[in-house]
């Protein structure tokens, strides 16, 4: 109701009457009737300026998606340097655990061929 209200107060300029765009007809009546013309080439403008300023933003989320992707990487490489590290640690520790019983063995051996052993 208030839309034609207004489109009826407009003095639509006969340039204009096409237009179904009742934004672009208030500010031709405004600003007069080459306003709608200059206006449909700004805004080509602004589109372009806006898809652009779009695009160079993407490319710099791609740059640094790759850089947080060759981190990522840097990471992924290292944990598996750790867990490497930590298995071999762990093989070490059983390896010497395996020795630790060995010569527990031996000693009691000679402990009972020497006789050094207490009888209970």
């Amino acid at each position: 109701m208030m839309i034609e209200i207004i489109a009826a107060a407009l003095a639509v300029p006969p340039c204009i009457e096409a237009s179904t765009d009742l934004l672009v007809r208030w500010r031709a009546h405004r600003h007069g009737p080459c306003y709608a013309a200059d206006m449909a080439g700004e805004s080509d403008n602004l589109v372009l300026e806006m898809l652009r300023a779009i695009r160079a933003k993407q490319d710099r989320h791609d740059e640094r998606f790759d850089e947080l992707m060759q981190r990522l990487g840097r990471i992924e490489a290292s944990i598996v340097g750790l867990r490497r590290d930590s298995a071999h640690a762990e093989e070490t520790q059983v390896e010497q655990e395996a020795r630790m019983d060995r010569l527990a063995r031996r000693i009691e051996r000679i402990e009972k061929r020497l006789e050094l052993t207490d009888q209970p």
